[in-house]
């Protein structure tokens, strides 16, 4: 998939054919793939939710348990709550004279399952969560998301140290999504709670406005974790531009432990471009391995060889800026608001609206700020102005002749 769109963008950039907004997302090529299919060395066994009393619920939420589905055994834990608090919205100071929401902080609430340990556990052992969430169909919301939490007694939470939560984003309806959460980073060796929370953000008229969730199989599990901190490249992985090289730019890419004393170029044929030494590279930051190829100034597509270790191909092209800017046209009309998004939400923000004296006007429109949200003015004018700017560039240098036409759209 990867190779394809490059080879798309670097061969067919004046052609028509561009892909339709919004753009299909690579999930093979995400994070949660990759931690997917790590072995897993050991595990600890939570909560199999084949017995009651262990879990309590909060704010407006409910919870039962249910046999209706399993990930394993014969039942899961069933949580559901609506997004909007109407109580709490109608406390004195929440709503404005027009019913609209203001001075509220949270996103006007939440509900959450606690699972509480009436003695704190060691999870020192462990360096991963996993369960499951069967998220239940709902009418016109396409994304569903969680926050999960972690409580630890005697734990620091400050600037200076790791959030201690984790937002888990774009669960598909109708399956058991598997939820996993790598936690080296987190001090975890007298947990106290741990916490399953769904903000509530509201929802848009002609939503279901009631999320469901199916909750299976909590476990610990030991992997080998992704680097979470410092420089240095993770061992057996490479560090390159993945949307490429301009011809007559340095092309610099670094490699971890694991990888040979030379390393090669290959093009689309296998064949060996280009032939160098690892460069060694030593500062305060640490030690770390060069490559260097800028003296390649050929157009193609490559892959770097280093030992037994080969990196996903990039193109070298001097038009290699366009894809970029391709895909961030494409987050920008996924993030219209008051606007029909296929696959992401309907017409929304109806309910934002303008007064002047007895006159009211539905003021939605411009672009989403904070996760689809809200509306960001400020952001949404500067939003514009990079647009124009890019437009200015495409038509100068005469490339991508559709990309000019998506790019006003957005700006109109």
């Amino acid at each position: 998939m990867l190779l394809l769109l490059i080879i798309f963008f670097c061969k067919a950039q004046k052609s028509r054919d561009f892909p339709a907004y919004p753009l299909d997302v690579p999930e093979q090529n995400s994070m949660m793939a990759k931690w997917e299919k790590k072995p897993v060395f050991d595990f600890k066994l939570i909560d199999d939710m084949e017995s009651d009393g262990k879990w309590t619920v909060t704010s407006i939420g409910k919870m039962t348990y249910t046999q209706d589905r399993a990930k394993d055994g014969k039942r899961s834990l069933r949580f559901s709550t609506s997004l909007r608090d109407t109580a709490y919205l109608r406390l004195p100071g929440n709503q404005s004279e027009w019913g609209q929401m203001f001075n509220i902080s949270g996103q006007a609430g939440a509900s959450s399952v606690l699972l509480r340990f009436d003695t704190p556990q060691d999870w020192s052992d462990f360096n991963r969560i996993s369960f499951w969430v069967y998220v239940h169909p709902t009418a016109k919301m396409f994304r569903h998301n969680i926050n999960l939490g972690i409580e630890s007694e005697g734990a620091v939470s400050n600037a200076l140290t790791s959030a201690r939560s984790h937002y888990v984003n774009d669960l598909k309806q109708g399956v058991w999504n598997h939820v996993i959460f790598e936690m080296p980073h987190l001090q975890r060796d007298k947990v106290s709670m741990f916490s399953i929370t769904r903000e509530l953000t509201g929802y848009n008229p002609g939503e279901e406005g009631t999320v469901t969730y199916d909750i299976d199989r909590l476990e610990l599990q030991r992997v080998v974790t992704d680097q979470y901190e410092g420089w240095t490249v993770s061992p057996e992985k490479f560090a390159f531009s993945h949307i490429g090289y301009r011809l007559k730019d340095s092309k610099i890419a670094m490699v971890g432990s694991g990888a040979g004393d030379h390393f090669q170029l290959i093009d689309q044929k296998d064949k060996v471009v280009l032939s160098g030494k690892v460069g060694v590279v030593k500062n305060k930051n640490g030690v770390f391995h060069q490559l260097d190829f800028s003296n390649l100034e050929t157009e193609g597509i490559y892959r770097i060889r280093c030992g037994s270790l080969e990196s996903d191909p990039f193109p070298i092209n001097e038009n290699i800026w366009v894809q970029p800017v391709f895909k961030a046209v494409n987050f920008f009309f996924c993030q219209r608001c008051g606007y029909a998004v296929p696959g992401i939400h309907e017409v929304c923000h109806l309910d934002w609206q303008g007064f002047r004296g007895d006159v009211k006007k539905v003021i939605n429109g411009g672009y989403h700020d904070a996760g689809d949200l809200s509306q960001g003015s400020f952001l949404t004018s500067m939003a514009a102005f990079v647009l124009m700017r890019n437009l200015e560039v495409l038509q100068e240098r005469k490339v991508a002749t559709e990309m000019t036409d998506r790019i006003r759209s957005e700006i109109a």
